[in-house]
């Protein structure tokens, strides 16, 4: 049988005396570790081992969860800390790539220091039209963890914004994708677009910062004007004359009449670049249009430049998923 090896990234559960006491009952002598804290689950490690077995060749088996610890067995392994590392680079490598051959995206990524290292960037977007942080430009820090993409990317703002899920002192960000619903599937671009995304959809009932999501809920015009103030101030948006105090309430804004070009073009950035007939299906089975660009952007997938084509199936059941709100 094949020595065991403990990777450094591993350490034994709080407790265990012995940390290679077998578990009875298995095929194999097996040993449990812990990982670091990660909400993670059984299938994404299976997924690793099935998609790298040349990294990893071992059946991992969910014992138990101390925590945000997930306990696991593994029979053999046989990664090198030196492949894990040069994987990880080839991927960001080419998210970046991605990133940058995307013409339609507004986001821009690149490395922080003098290129050469990967495991630390910079990542910049918009605000979003209609909303108080637009016309400002944001600035992400992002470090990708050794594990990546098996965890996800640390990310905070370091533009400082008015928001009920971002702090509004480190810029630390409070985000399911950031989080527990990680996925190795997910990308960067993925994650950063979701941050776009998070800009224009608020969740005050699910907050980073308490004082922001309290105003927002009990007096949302002040917190309107704050966080305009905040993006002029921080992010470089226009001075507008909401700002300097001639704020009006949404039901007092005079209502001009659009142009039926007005209308289309401003239905078409909501589609964020996807083709409209490929989100449009999902719209035909009584899902709101917001909700599958926001599917799409979660899912991680390709606008192909505005292309119609084919999802695959997993794809589908991925996007699927979430608009129904399955785990």
């Amino acid at each position: 049988m094949t020595s065991f090896q403990l990777p450094s990234r591993w350490t034994a559960p709080e407790g265990d005396s012995d940390t290679r006491t077998p578990f009875s009952n298995h095929p194999k002598t097996a040993y449990h570790y812990t990982e670091a804290p990660f909400s993670s689950s059984a299938a994404t490690y299976e997924r690793f081992s099935t998609r790298s077995a040349h990294h990893l060749k071992a059946t991992p088996q969910l014992f138990g969860s101390q925590g945000c610890h997930s306990v696991f067995s593994y029979t053999e392994y046989h990664t090198s800390s030196t492949e894990m590392a040069s994987n990880r680079i080839r991927r960001i490598a080419k998210e970046l790539g991605d990133i940058q051959k995307d013409q339609s995206s507004t986001i821009e990524a690149r490395a922080a220091g003098s290129g050469e290292d990967l495991t630390h960037l910079k990542a910049t977007f918009p605000g979003p039209p209609d909303t108080p942080y637009a016309g400002g430009q944001y600035v992400v820090d992002i470090k990708i963890p050794i594990e990546y993409p098996f965890r996800p990317p640390v990310m905070k703002f370091e533009t400082r914004l008015w928001h009920p899920n971002v702090s509004s002192q480190t810029g630390a960000i409070c985000l399911d994708t950031l989080g527990s619903a990680w996925s190795p599937v997910l990308t960067i671009k993925s994650a950063l677009l979701s941050l776009q995304s998070l800009l224009s959809t608020p969740e005050p009932k699910d907050p980073q910062d308490a004082e922001v999501a309290t105003m927002l809920m009990n007096n949302p015009e002040q917190f309107e004007r704050q966080a305009r103030e905040w993006a002029q101030k921080y992010a470089g948006a226009p001075v507008s004359s909401k700002a300097s105090g001639a704020y009006q309430s949404p039901s007092s804004k005079p209502k001009v009449a659009k142009t039926r070009e007005q209308e289309q073009r401003e239905l078409m950035l909501r589609y964020q670049g996807y083709n409209k007939d490929l989100i449009d299906r999902f719209v035909s089975m009584g899902f709101d249009l917001d909700r599958v660009v926001e599917a799409f952007n979660f899912v991680g997938i390709d606008r192909m430049d505005g292309q119609d084509y084919e999802l695959e199936e997993a794809y589908m059941g991925d996007i699927t998923a979430r608009l129904l709100g399955e785990p």
